[in-house]
């Protein structure tokens, strides 16, 4: 049950009941994300406006340090 609910990024108690005591806004998870690509996305929602900007910048540096030029670097 523990991996359903990874994936739907739910807790075990609304999997179970459909209620949970969390404030949170609930989202479906992005089909195709890796696992890791969910730990990401979750750590980089946490962040501030700014933040998610420099996280950006670096993640296109790298992109392009690796030879990866093209639509996801200019996203």
């Amino acid at each position: 049950i523990v991996p359903i609910c990874e994936y739907l990024g739910c807790s075990l108690e609304y999997l179970l009941t459909g209620q949970d005591g969390a404030t949170e806004t609930r989202k479906a998870p992005s089909p195709g994300l890796s696992r890791r690509g969910q730990e990401l996305l979750s750590y980089f929602e946490q962040l501030g406006e700014y933040e998610q900007g420099v996280v950006l910048g670096e993640a296109r540096g790298l992109l392009l340090a690796a030879g990866g030029a093209g639509e996801k670097a200019t996203g």
